[in-house]
């Protein structure tokens, strides 16, 4: 067990919620630490409060501390973004690469940034302002293709909209959802989109058929 490597300096912790494979090493992030494992031993990175969540861009994996903000691990280090300190009191759902070297930043309800050479920047497109309309809280994310967005809440069902705000697709529990909570996404190899709710798993397909699996 790999485990066994730390128990003797650091034991127990609390879940591991995210792992990720990144030129050739193993990255565990639970709340207190990210353990990196290179297949001889494991570097332990500790967190300065809590570690709320992680995500795989371009090869580099970028984490978000409550109270701190959004930085990037470096090696064993970690280094804040610029601008990453805005979110240190704003919950981050997704990070997803888009254009030119680019990433869309996803917060739960207080919209979306760029994220360009670890710069955060405002994001000028008209995405923020149709989900301000809407009131989408974003609690998962994926990206079928390079504009499209699908995004799922804890109270609103599942959005499709695209990365410049034109809205696609809007289901929940009025018009064909059977729960409104969505639990996690996927987009699978033909762009299928599948999501899990209290009610079991659903398929959203590419031609925005629902079907229900209970």
């Amino acid at each position: 067990s790999l485990a066994d490597s730390i128990r003797e300096y650091i034991f127990p912790f609390s879940d591991v919620w995210n792992i990720y494979e990144i030129s050739g090493k193993v990255y565990f992030q639970s709340s207190d630490y990210i353990f990196v494992y290179n297949g001889l031993g494991t570097t332990v990175i500790e967190a300065e409060t809590f570690f709320h969540n992680s995500f795989c861009v371009n090869g580099s994996l970028y984490v978000r501390q409550r109270e701190i903000g959004l930085a990037r691990i470096d090696s064993s280090e970690i280094k804040m973004v610029k601008g990453g300190e805005i979110f240190a009191n704003i919950g981050i759902f997704g990070i997803m690469p888009i254009e030119d070297g680019k990433s869309l930043i996803i917060s739960y309800e207080d919209g979306t940034w760029i994220l360009e050479n670890d710069v955060v920047k405002p994001n000028p497109s008209g995405l923020n302002r149709s989900l301000k309309r809407i009131g989408f809280g974003v609690t998962s994310c994926v990206m079928p293709d390079s504009t499209t967005l699908v995004l799922g809440s804890y109270d609103n069902g599942i959005l499709v909209i695209k990365t410049d705000g034109t809205v696609v697709l809007h289901k929940n529990i009025k018009n064909g959802l059977i729960y409104n909570e969505i639990n996690s996404l996927f987009c699978d190899r033909e762009r299928n989109i599948w999501f899990t709710s209290k009610m079991g798993i659903t398929l959203l397909s590419n031609n925005l058929f629902v079907s229900v699996f209970a």
